[in-house]
Formats: structure tokens, sequence, C-alpha cells
């Protein structure tokens, strides 16, 4: 496996080696455009309203400042802010762990300590476990400056980057939230109820992307020449009543 990232995580005189990788890999089905008559996978033209075809030669960057009015930025120069590539996750602080907003966090990666690192990491984890902190700090990665927490998962580290402030839309937008209609105790116990009926120990393992997996199967009887059948389920008629709903449903 392929690391993603290679370089340190430092705070005071303290280095730790490190390799960072990704937690997952998306199953997502991908299909290619074909051509229609002869199955060769199409190519997407760049093409410009007004004089037609273009070729990379032809193509400048633009920044939209207002509805249809751009001002063109050169490539060059945009390297100049292109941010100095590091080898070094930098510690700036330590903070509560629960004090970081669900909203805010973004990707995970593990951590996992490089030769020399291996002793100065896994107390990391250990403190950081049993204070319940998370330890924030900077760091490069594609072009553009992160800032990530480190948390203890396991015996192992998780590194988890964070939206900064103004990339997080306020929730206060959506209006519909604004008030919130007023629940009535039938309600309250019917829907603890249905909770508590439906409640079980969670487990990952009971659940599988059953889209793909029937389009996998559809896709290896093409191949031996078959034909299958997709059943679409029928949907149901929708009760309008909320009560009559959470009856129903504890039934």
């Amino acid at each position: 496996m392929r690391a993603l990232w290679k370089g340190s995580i430092t705070f005071g005189l303290v280095n730790i080696p490190i390799k960072i990788y990704s937690t997952a890999e998306s199953k997502t089905i991908k299909f290619r455009q074909l051509c229609a008559k002869c199955h060769t996978p199409i190519k997407i033209k760049k093409f410009c309203p007004n004089h037609g075809e273009l070729t990379n030669e032809d193509i400048v960057l633009g920044y939209e400042i207002e509805k249809g009015k751009f001002v063109v930025v050169d490539e060059e120069e945009l390297k100049k802010y292109i941010p100095k590539k590091t080898d070094e996750i930098k510690i700036v602080e330590f903070v509560d762990r629960d004090s970081i907003d669900e909203i805010l966090k973004d990707k995970k990666y593990y951590i996992v300590p490089d030769s020399g690192g291996i002793e100065a990491y896994f107390l990391l984890q250990y403190v950081l476990d049993i204070t319940n902190k998370a330890a924030i700090g900077r760091f490069v990665m594609r072009n553009r400056e992160h800032i990530g927490a480190i948390i203890p998962y396991r015996n192992a580290l998780l590194l988890e980057t964070l939206h900064y402030k103004d990339e997080v839309r306020d929730i206060s937008e959506f209006e519909i939230l604004h008030n919130p209609p007023q629940l009535g105790d039938e309600e309250i116990e019917l829907a603890k109820m249905l909770i508590n009926k439906l409640y079980r120990e969670f487990n990952i393992e009971e659940f599988k992307d059953e889209y793909s997996e029937r389009i996998i199967e559809a896709i290896k009887a093409k191949i031996r020449g078959e034909v299958i059948e997709v059943k679409l389920e029928e949907k149901k008629p929708e009760k309008k009543n909320l009560i009559e709903l959470l009856k129903a449903s504890v039934e």
C-alpha cells in the first residue's frame, strides 16, 4: 500500500516520523462513455461557443467576480502562492476532543509510525487517549495548507482534516429550522417506543451496497449472455397523520 504523505509530527522538541494512508477506498462502480457504433471510449473536447474547438494553449484561467465577468489569472503567477511543501505536521495546540464540532471534520487518514518513531508515536497515542485530547496541527499536502486533528483510534492515531470556518455553511441559512413545531406527549412516547423496538447494537458488516451488487450481477450475466430482470419495489401508500404513522410502525 502506497503512503499518501510521508513526514513527521512535531511538537516541542519531539519529532515522530510517520506515514499517512487513506482509511478507505471507494467501491463505487464507474462506467466509461463509449461510442455507440464502435464502443471506443469517447474524448471530451474543449469548446468555445465563439471560437470552436480549443487546445490547451488557447485556454487561460479566470476568476468570476460577478455573473459573466472574469479576471484572467496567469498560471505562473499562481505558482508563487502555492504553499511551500513541508514534511511535517506541526502541532500548534492540544484541545479537548469533544470541543471539535462534527461539522468541521472532513477526511480521515491512518497515521502509521515510520522507523525511529515507534516509542514516541505510541506515547502520544496513549496520552491523547487517557486525556481525551486532540492535537491540532498544520501541514501542506497536495499544494494546499491543511489544518488537522490527530486523535487516538484503537491502538493507533488518526488524522482528521478540518474545514476552515468560512468553508462551512451556516445552518441558520435554513429558515425552515428556525421555528420547530410543538411536539405532543403522544408523538414523543410513540417515537421512543419505535426507537426501542428497532434498537440493536450497530454492526457495519450487516450492511451492503445492494445497488452495486445488483449492477455487478447484471454485468456478469451480460458477459454470460444472460438477461436478468430487476424487480422494482412497489411504493406503499403514504399516511399523512404522524401519530397514525408512529402507531402503525410500533404495532
